[in-house]
C-alpha cells in the first residue's frame, strides 16, 4: 500500500505504511511480493524489518520491530519480534516478541541452534538508565522464547550492533557510536 506520511506535533506517523515480505526462484533476476507483514493488532505498525536469517530445520525468520499504542508525545512502546515462514519465505506468520523497548535486533543462528540476539534498546525516555545501548538476549527453542534482555554496552548511543562468529568459534560484536555524549 502507499505511505502517506503525516506530521503531527513534529513527529512522524506512518499511515497505511506496510511491510511486505518478496521472494526470487531465480537468484534475484525477478521478484513477487508474496506477504504483507501483520502488525498483530489494528493499532499497531511495524516499524522496520531487520535481518532475515534461515535456521536449521529450514525455517526462515525475520525481525522487525512493532509499534503499538500509546504513541509519542506519550511515549513509545516498541517491541522487536520474530516473523516466522515455515515454507520457504511464502508466507509469514508473527511470531513471539523479543522483548519491550527494543528495536534493530540482528538474529545470528549458532551451530549449536541457539539463537543470539544483538538489541538496540529504546525508551521515550531519553535518560532511561537503559535508553540507546546494546543489548544481547539467547533463545534455546528457535525463537519462541527469549531470555531478558541484558546490557552489554553502557554508553548512550552505543547501538546497534551485531554479532558475528568467527571460523574459530569466537563471538565478535560490532556497533556503532550514534549519538553525541
Amino acid at each position: 500500500s502507499d505511505a502517506v506520511p503525516k506530521y503531527v506535533k513534529g513527529v512522524r506517523e506512518e499511515v497505511d505504511f506496510a511491510n511486505h515480505f518478496a521472494r526470487s526462484e531465480d537468484g534475484g533476476a525477478t521478484w513477487d511480493r508474496l506477504h504483507t507483514a501483520d502488525a498483530g493488532g489494528p493499532d499497531h505498525r511495524i516499524h522496520g524489518l531487520g535481518n532475515i536469517s534461515m535456521l536449521r530445520d529450514g525455517t526462515v525468520i525475520v525481525t522487525a520491530t512493532v509499534v503499538r499504542p500509546p504513541l509519542p508525545p506519550e511515549g513509545l512502546n516498541l517491541a522487536d519480534h520474530i516473523w516466522r515462514s515455515n515454507d520457504g519465505g511464502r508466507t509469514f506468520s508473527l511470531g513471539a516478541p523479543i522483548g519491550d523497548h527494543t528495536a534493530e535486533t540482528h538474529i545470528l543462528p549458532l551451530p549449536s541452534g541457539r539463537l543470539l540476539a544483538a538489541i538496540r534498546t529504546v525508551y521515550a525516555d531519553y535518560e532511561h538508565p537503559r535508553n540507546k545501548r546494546s543489548a544481547i538476549a539467547v533463545s534455546d527453542d528457535q525463537g519462541n522464547t527469549w531470555s531478558e534482555p541484558r546490557l552489554i554496552t553502557q554508553d548512550i548511543g552505543d547501538c546497534p550492533g551485531e554479532f558475528v562468529l568467527l571460523p574459530d568459534g569466537r563471538l565478535v560484536f560490532l556497533y556503532c557510536h550514534r549519538y553525541p555524549p
